[in-house]
């Protein structure tokens, strides 16, 4: 299991921390780099899980990448390669294999839900990934994420915003799945993962699973 790698001051502000983030992975290697990722997950709100359930970051669930695959894709990766958020769109369709999935539709909503995190105040998580995007996109080329006019083609995000973007996505659409009782998350200890919910079994998580006191007792 790689070590935790040392605290990085990201700043105040999320267009601080963006900018302080961006640079890192673009110019960093080793421990350096690794610091900047995990700040990264960890101001995005999401978890680098451990084998143990625990997190390397502040938000700790089951719906998250493990710190070990994500620390050896640090180590083998370049931070110089960036891709359009277009091609990590493209991913979202491995949800769901089998149902349509309308690519250009989902593009449109992230970018303006990106587009819409850069102002909000009362989201953290993703107002930070929505910098670190425009940020990312502005030192690619100029394009900026702020501009209406803006699509997932032209903004370019580097390998390890794209595991973010991609971890967010998927994130999202496993809470509506287990909001909508397809999945059902286990007691604590249980393993941490999700399962499918079983044919006619209640998705609350506080009712009894006991007997109903019916004639089978």
């Amino acid at each position: 299991m790689p070590a935790a790698p040392p605290a990085f001051e990201a700043g105040a502000t999320p267009a601080e921390q963006a900018a302080s983030i961006a640079a890192a992975l673009a110019t960093s290697d080793g421990p350096a780099r690794l610091s900047a990722i995990v700040a990264a997950f960890d101001l995005a709100e999401l978890p680098l899980t451990l084998p143990d359930g625990g997190s390397m970051t502040t938000t700790a669930d089951p719906l998250g990448f493990p710190w070990a695959v994500v620390a050896s894709a640090v180590e083998l990766g370049s931070g110089h390669a960036n891709a359009p958020l277009a091609e990590t769109i493209a991913l979202f369709a491995l949800v769901d294999p089998l149902a349509d999935f309308d690519q250009a539709r989902a593009s449109s909503e992230l970018v303006g839900g990106l587009r819409a995190a850069l102002t909000a105040t009362d989201t953290p998580g993703p107002t930070f990934l929505a910098h670190l995007v425009a940020e990312e996109s502005r030192r690619f080329d100029g394009t900026e994420l702020a501009e209406p006019a803006v699509t997932a083609e032209q903004l370019h995000i580097s390998a390890t915003t794209s595991v973010l973007v991609a971890a967010a996505g998927l994130r999202g659409a496993y809470a509506g799945m287990v909001d909508s009782g397809e999945l059902v998350v286990p007691p604590q200890g249980a393993g941490g993962l999700l399962r499918p919910a079983p044919a006619g079994a209640s998705t609350d998580p506080d009712e009894d699973p006991g007997c109903d006191d019916g004639a089978g007792g």
